[in-house]
């Protein structure tokens, strides 16, 4: 087991899980990763390489802005804090933003920034490969020797998927530390409800046509771009990650993800991009034109193609998180996610932060639930 930051050193595994790795890291790691996502400035890009398998990992410094995919302090207090005034009752706010900023102001965000991000593709969901738990122990008990002066974090790790890495990494030393509420929907069923059969309908009566990423010109990459930003960035928050066209141009070109497109008039007005690994899809680049009126349904065909995407190769649906009644009412199950975290290396006046944050997120979970977030 090896960790490298030169991808011109990495052994990279002679399987299409190791040659994926290569073309999608080997562009971070000597281009810089601010060259695709303009909101993660600064970050090291490395290949942790294991039995056969490649796991990213990221090294970054606090920077204000910086997407939360990158950065805990923004995932845990800047974007939780919008998310907080944007989703929470009124009652709840006047609780959840002075403690988020009291807990803020006490981790120090030069310190609290100061982790090795394992298994991060620089996405909001993070898949994993089928991995043995005594190979994720290995590396759990391998990265904080290797890493004195940072907390380690495995990403993406759920209750639904992952129960026995996370008791893996339990095992190890590492905290379970809520990271976000995700859906699953099993297209098989999904697609049999009243609510998806409605969506089918608008998406024939509005007349767009599905354009495959491999017909995608260079007009159609940078408006791809575009309705991403329009939604994600524009729409949600700006701690969302920041893809520029030059990733959208990368993420074709290798194939790094499988687009498709809403069409219509020689426009596009709708897309998504998703990856598979291990059984699972999930869709990193979802958007449309936020312009346009609601009723042409572009949210609604968008997660249609999705769920008839999943059906058509066997796959189960991670449709990551928020509009949680959206997905519930489209066969959408919530799985708990958490950041698995190791800090006992660390000084205690670095550990507490997140001692706090496992036992304050472990409270938050039945709220989640009941607000569906």
């Amino acid at each position: 087991m090896r960790l490298y930051l030169n991808p011109n050193t990495v052994p990279w595994p002679d399987t299409p899980g190791g040659d994926y790795a290569r073309r999608y890291l080997t562009p971070f790691m000597t281009q810089g990763s601010s060259t695709f996502i303009r909101n993660a400035p600064e970050v090291k890009v490395g290949a942790a390489v294991l039995e056969g398998t490649v796991l990213p990992f990221t090294l970054a410094k606090h920077e204000a802005g910086t997407t939360y995919t990158v950065s805990p302090f923004t995932h845990y207090f800047s974007y939780a804090q919008e998310e907080a005034a944007r989703e929470l009752p009124r009652n709840w706010q006047l609780v959840a933003q002075p403690l988020l900023s009291a807990l803020a102001s006490a981790a120090r965000a030069e310190q609290f920034d100061r982790v090795v991000y394992v298994n991060n593709w620089l996405l909001s969901t993070n898949l994993y490969p089928a991995l043995e738990p005594s190979s994720i122990k290995r590396l759990a008990r391998y990265l904080p020797k290797v890493f004195p002066e940072r907390a380690v974090i495995f990403r993406s790790l759920d209750v639904r998927e992952h129960p026995v890495l996370i008791s893996a990494l339990i095992t190890c030393g590492y905290r379970p530390v809520l990271s976000r509420q995700v859906y699953y929907q099993d297209p098989s069923e999904a697609l049999k409800k009243r609510q998806l059969k409605e969506d089918a309908r608008i998406l024939r009566q509005n007349g767009y046509r599905v354009k495959a990423g491999e017909a995608f010109s260079e007009t159609d990459v940078e408006r791809a771009a575009e309705l991403y930003q329009l939604l994600y960035l524009k729409k949600y928050s700006g701690y969302n990650p920041d893809f520029s066209v030059e990733f959208f141009r990368l993420a074709l070109r290798e194939k790094l993800f499988c687009f498709l497109g809403l069409e219509k008039e020689g426009r596009l007005d709708g897309v998504l991009g998703y990856v598979v690994r291990n059984g699972v899809m999930t869709q990193p680049i979802f958007g449309y034109d936020t312009a346009l009126p609601q009723d042409l349904g572009l949210y609604r065909s968008l997660s249609l193609l999705t769920l008839r995407t999943g059906l058509e190769r066997g796959l189960l649906v991670n449709a990551s998180s928020g509009v949680g009644e959206f997905k519930r009412q489209r066969g959408g199950a919530a799985a708990a996610e958490y950041n698995l975290v190791y800090s006992d290396h660390l000084p205690l006046a670095r550990r507490w932060p997140w001692r706090t944050l496992e036992t304050v997120s472990a409270a938050a979970l039945p709220l989640f639930r009941r607000l569906g977030l």
